[in-house]
C-alpha cells in the first residue's frame, strides 16, 4: 500500500513569512470588527452585534489555525539548520533568524514587527469595546434597579421576586342584576 510521503517544504522561511502576514491581516480585521462592534453597541443593533461576534469567532479560528501552521514552519526551519528536536522547541524567533541569514532575517523581522503592531491596534480596540460595553451594562443595570424600584413601591413584587399578595380589600359584590 502506498503511503504519501510528506515532501519538505521548498522555502519554510518564506512560507513563515506569508503565515506572519496572515496573521497581520487577520489582526487588522479584529480591529475593524471591534470598531464596527462599538458601533452597533451605540446603536443598540443587538441583530448586528451577534453578527459581528460570529464574525470575530470565525477570524478568531483562523488566528488559531495560522498559529499552529507558524509553529510548524519554526519547527521545520529549525530542522533545516539542524538543530534537533529538544532545541527546537524552545528556540524563539530571534534566535532563529540570526541562523537564516539576510535578506530572509529582515524580511521576517518587518513582518513581525508589523504582527506586533496590528496586535496593538487590536488590543486597544478592544479595550476601547470593553469599556464601551462596561457603561451600556452599568446603563441597563441602572434601568433595571429603577423598574425594580418602582415594581417594589408599588408592592407588585416581594423581596424574593415573587409577585406580593395584594392586601386583603373587603367588597361586595350585588349578584341580583
Amino acid at each position: 500500500m502506498n503511503q504519501p510521503h510528506a515532501t519538505a517544504d521548498p522555502d519554510p522561511v518564506a512560507r513563515l513569512e506569508g503565515i506572519i502576514r496572515s496573521l497581520t491581516a487577520a489582526q487588522h480585521e479584529l480591529a475593524a470588527l471591534a470598531g464596527k462592534h462599538r458601533e452597533a453597541l451605540r446603536a443598540a443593533d443587538g441583530v448586528r452585534i451577534t453578527a459581528l461576534a460570529f464574525e470575530r469567532d470565525m477570524v478568531n479560528a483562523r488566528i488559531v489555525t495560522l498559529n499552529r501552521e507558524r509553529m510548524e514552519a519554526v519547527g521545520a526551519i529549525a530542522t533545516s539548520l539542524g538543530l534537533d528536536a529538544r532545541r527546537a522547541a524552545t528556540l524563539t524567533v530571534r534566535e532563529l533568524l540570526g541562523s537564516v541569514g539576510e535578506p530572509a532575517a529582515s524580511s521576517l523581522i518587518a513582518a513581525a514587527d508589523e504582527l506586533r503592531s496590528a496586535l496593538l491596534d487590536t488590543q486597544r480596540e478592544h479595550s476601547v469595546l470593553r469599556d464601551a460595553t462596561a457603561a451600556v451594562a452599568g446603563q441597563l443595570g441602572g434601568v433595571l434597579t429603577r423598574v425594580l424600584s418602582a415594581c417594589s413601591t408599588a408592592n407588585t413584587y416581594t423581596a424574593g421576586g415573587q409577585i406580593a399578595v395584594g392586601a386583603a380589600v373587603p367588597g361586595t359584590l350585588d349578584m341580583r342584576h
